[in-house]
């Protein structure tokens, strides 16, 4: 077992404050606030797809990046390959 110990603010005390009053019935309540969060699975799941997600965006605009370099190499407006290489870094990965 751990002891943890924190200090809010005090527009967040207050919002402990409500339904308890005293300093020992305010400990509880933070207590349980914060138990329930880091035991809220859903939260969490949701939390990890979101991260997933971000990651997933992230390699599609990668893809896309490519897919558009090679579109352009063989697109009949000749570009050297840097000049289509700088032209996509600055319009999909900026």
């Amino acid at each position: 077992m751990v002891i943890v110990t924190f200090k809010l603010r005090d527009d967040l005390a207050a919002q402990l404050e409500p339904e308890m009053e005293g300093p020992t019935m305010r400990h509880k309540r933070a207590k349980r606030i914060v138990v329930n969060y880091l035991q809220d699975a859903e939260r969490q799941r949701i939390r990890e797809e979101i991260n997933d997600l971000r990651r997933e965006i992230t390699r599609l605009r990668e893809d896309f990046a490519t897919a558009v370099t090679a579109l352009m190499s063989n697109a009949a407006a000749p570009k050297t390959g840097k000049e289509i290489q700088a032209w996509v870094e600055n319009n999909f990965l900026s």
